[in-house]
């Protein structure tokens, strides 16, 4: 009843693949517009890792909570499921959410 991610401090921000197709096909049926910019996709609000727990818990009617582990443990758990690669994307992206990257980013738009 647990889930696992680098993260202390940071605030994630999720998105529903609903809403990430719905922009894509925006930006396809307007490519003139859109072309050249780096556009960052975020979720209606940012959570902290227990937000993030208490809102599974929510959803399947059992607690579940979050436990921030260090950034190798991310990459040795997922490895084997997603490659050390994609691992490394995984913990790095968290990396840069716990640093507060994304939320400067975003206040910036």
């Amino acid at each position: 009843n647990q889930f696992y991610l680098n993260l202390n401090t940071g605030l994630y921000s999720q998105i529903s693949v609903a809403d990430i197709g719905a922009f894509t096909a925006h930006v396809l049926a307007k490519p003139k517009k859109f072309a050249g910019q780096d556009i960052a996709l975020v979720g209606p609000k940012s959570e902290s890792i227990k937000q993030l727990g208490e809102a599974i818990s929510l959803g399947l009617g059992r607690t579940i909570t979050g436990v921030s582990v260090p950034s190798e443990a991310v990459v040795q758990s997922m490895s084997p499921f997603v490659g050390e690669e994609t691992a490394k994307a995984v913990a790095n992206l968290n990396e840069r959410v716990d640093s507060g990257f994304y939320d400067a980013l975003v206040r910036t738009m």
